[in-house]
């Protein structure tokens, strides 16, 4: 569980928080993940893992607990995702590439409220968003056989603050919040989205 000022960001999971050029599997959460009356600039969050960056090869994680942020938290923006909230890629086909998720499932919920930072505080800015999905919040490579199953419900209520000149890229997906690059292959969603 993350709470309090955080300062610029963080990377919060509930195997691993941040890995690079890293190739693992077998991994498994069955506790709730969290952010809790947190002021932080921005957040990447998820049920197994946090970031995955560069060359990250994730096979077999498995995330049972909840993946939840309070209303009391200020956030300038959360991606955030059931197995993993980003996996970045170098690469233009992530295809072809050691970069993927594959064989990986969530059956826990995804419940995230947030109030948004005030304009002051994104330092001039101006992006502020939300990218959460069922199996990763935000993907730059390939995911393969990754199910978000019937207990993986994403509810998500945020407080955007009322600014025309803000730049909003919200985005909720049942297996994908927002993917550049990246293909999906062989996968679905089972679970509902609010």
């Amino acid at each position: 569980s993350l709470s309090g000022k955080v300062g610029s960001g963080a990377a919060l999971g509930g195997v691993m928080g941040y890995v690079k050029t890293y190739t693992g599997s077998h991994m498994y959460n069955y506790g709730k993940v969290s952010v809790v009356d947190a002021e932080i600039f921005y957040i990447y969050m998820g049920g197994c893992v946090g970031i995955g960056a560069k060359s990250t090869a994730l096979t077999e994680l498995h995330n049972y607990g909840e993946v939840y942020t309070d209303e009391n938290s200020t956030c300038g923006y959360i991606v955030c995702g059931g197995v993993l909230g980003y996996q970045s890629s170098n690469h233009a086909n992530a295809e072809s590439t050691n970069s993927y998720l594959r064989n990986s499932t969530n059956s826990g919920p995804l419940n995230i409220s947030h109030n948004d930072l005030a304009d002051e505080l994104h330092n001039g800015t101006n992006t502020f968003y939300y990218r959460i999905g069922g199996i990763a919040g935000w993907t730059q490579n390939y995911i393969e056989n990754c199910n978000n199953l019937e207990g993986g419900k994403i509810s998500c209520k945020a407080d955007l603050f009322d600014c025309t000149d803000m730049f909003y890229r919200n985005c909720i997906g049942g297996l994908v919040g927002y993917k550049t690059v990246s293909k999906i292959h062989n996968s679905h969603n089972d679970a509902t989205v609010d």
